[in-house]
């Protein structure tokens, strides 16, 4: 089963939160905000440690691979908005 209904609405809201950060994050990176991309990059890092404590509590490596990948193509994102900038 891919969707599961969680008794606690509280971490739901809490998601719903983070991706509507993420989704205005994006929308300033796409304006080429350098600190926006910061931001983000911090946050996918946090992210990153997050999922290798989960993998740690529960050998699930799935959610790892999907947070270093997210991880990983933001980083030549920075280098892309100072060539775009100048």
């Amino acid at each position: 089963m891919i969707f599961t209904i969680t008794p606690y609405p509280e971490i739901a809201l809490i998601s719903l939160l983070f991706g509507l950060l993420y989704l205005f994050l994006g929308l300033m990176v796409k304006n080429r905000s350098n600190v926006a991309l910061i931001i983000a990059l911090i946050l996918s890092a946090l992210n990153v440690l997050a999922a290798i404590a989960n993998v740690i509590q529960s050998g699930n490596f799935g959610f790892l691979f999907l947070h270093m990948g997210i991880l990983f193509a933001l980083l030549p994102a920075q280098a892309a908005i100072k060539e775009l900038k100048a």
